[in-house]
């Protein structure tokens, strides 16, 4: 189902299916008042999620992080399997969006036992093959700050950068850290090629640890590719002439121009390769 309208489209809501029309949200909800929650974003495929638990895993940590009561994994799991059948979402390729917010508490800048609002959507996507624009921004991601790692409902310092970055023409954002090292995309992990080996920032620039991107360092060492972790200047990610991003939507995305330069894309590349094998895993 493409056209998710409020009267068309079901969520699993604290437990149970709903339509969207019929869903309520305390105006008490940490999440709304103060962006106290996590969430993740997975595939699904042919109505099944692809690295669920990876992804609960991540958000097991930023819930623990924030102190908000982590919801049962089996149930999350019924959740996505139930929202994707309600939405006639069990063939072809499915966003799915599963948010924890800290639930209703009473007002005030302070940490309060409530129960958390989850909430399960789902939607139909399809992932990208055209290659894609980064443009660098002229903000930072701060590699020391209380919610590295997490994947934080808050998210509105992305979306400037992003906004920032297709005002330019550009597919997503180029986000340096504090001490001018490249972090990461505005909604991707970035990587590139250098003599051979793959090379992403590493999580000490601040960036997501990308389920996409574990995925990637694995698959690196099963083909014999040679991967590193590194601290990346500006002026090396720049210069790269094969680089590709990553997301649990985009899969494996060639980048084929940087702040206006034209990068080559190669089909019999380590993009090209790490891009099929990536295909393999989730088809």
């Amino acid at each position: 189902m493409s056209d998710l309208s409020p009267d068309s489209s079901f969520v699993w809501f604290n437990g149970d299916v709903q339509r969207v029309s019929d869903v309520r949200i305390s105006p008490f909800d940490r999440g709304f008042l103060v962006g106290e929650g996590a969430f993740e974003t997975l595939a699904a495929h042919d109505g099944q999620p692809f690295a669920f638990d990876r992804h609960f895993r991540r958000l097991e940590r930023g819930c623990e992080l924030l102190t908000i009561a982590v919801p049962d994994v089996d149930a999350l799991r019924c959740g996505v399997i139930a929202v994707l059948e309600a939405n006639d979402l069990t063939t072809g390729m499915a966003r799915v969006r599963i948010t924890v917010s800290g639930g209703a508490a009473p007002l005030g800048v302070h940490f309060e036992s409530a129960d958390p609002t989850v909430i399960i959507a789902a939607s139909a996507v399809e992932s990208p093959t055209a290659p894609a624009k980064l443009v660098s921004v002229p903000f930072t991601r701060n590699q020391r700050g209380a919610m590295v790692g997490v994947k934080t409902i808050s998210y509105a310092e992305n979306l400037v950068a992003l906004e920032v970055a297709q005002n330019h023409g550009a597919d997503d954002a180029i986000l340096c850290d504090c001490n001018g090292h490249v972090s990461e995309g505005a909604v991707s992990n970035l990587f590139f090629v250098e003599e051979g080996v793959v090379v992403t920032p590493s999580l000490a620039s601040g960036c997501l640890p990308g389920v996409t991107r574990e995925i990637i360092l694995e698959l690196c060492a099963q083909l014999g590719i040679k991967a590193s972790e590194e601290e990346v200047t500006n002026l090396r990610f720049l210069a790269a002439d094969e680089v590709f991003m990553t997301s649990s939507i985009r899969g494996v995305q060639a980048v084929d121009e940087m702040d206006g330069r034209k990068l080559p894309t190669m089909s019999d590349g380590v993009t090209a390769k790490l891009a099929d094998a990536y295909r393999a895993l989730v088809l």
